[in-house]
């Protein structure tokens, strides 16, 4: 026989501790936004001719914005156009990513592909570095998001049953 608030705490734990191993790449990444200034992003923006490293980190963060089928380094520009683009990055609701986003992702080269890495991409822009260290670390995110969502369900009802018992049992 398990102690039934003991289970709780345990699964209660588990969550958080995969939530907080995902946090300090998270942080880390937000960071790094936060350094931008507005010339970085202006340099980015401006390209004629956009290195392939940067399209593809480029649109992996289009499709995390906006689950956009089609996603352009000119929507990125667009984008990243706004007055509160980089504010948007540094506070986004990693919860809001839907399965479609989450999917088209998770299959986009920047990432998976070593190539597409925020050290790799620095030699081209310094924001699309930025950007793929927060791509990377939104998608790890998303994926422990994925792993919690069903133990967040499982304990709150497990903590409706406990107080209910609790009540009952006096």
């Amino acid at each position: 026989y398990r102690d039934p608030d003991e289970e709780i705490r345990a699964m209660r734990d588990d969550a958080q501790r995969m939530l907080d191993e995902a946090l300090p790449p998270l942080n880390e990444a937000r960071r790094r936004i936060e350094q931008l200034t507005l010339g970085d992003m202006a340099e980015t923006r401006a390209y004629r001719f956009v290195p392939d490293n940067v399209r593809v980190v480029t649109e992996a963060l289009v499709i995390l914005l906006t689950n956009e089928k089609h996603p352009s380094f000119q929507t990125f520009q667009r984008l990243s156009g706004m007055p509160q683009f980089l504010n948007s990055l540094v506070q986004f609701d990693y919860e809001s990513v839907s399965e479609s986003a989450y999917r088209r992702v998770r299959k986009h080269a920047a990432v998976r592909e070593e190539k597409y890495s925020p050290e790799s991409v620095m030699s081209s822009s310094v924001a699309a570095a930025a950007m793929s260290a927060w791509v990377r670390a939104a998608v790890t995110y998303s994926e422990v998001l994925r792993e919690v969502r069903p133990l967040r369900e499982v304990l709150r009802v497990r903590m409706a049953m406990a107080v209910h018992i609790h009540r009952v049992m006096g």
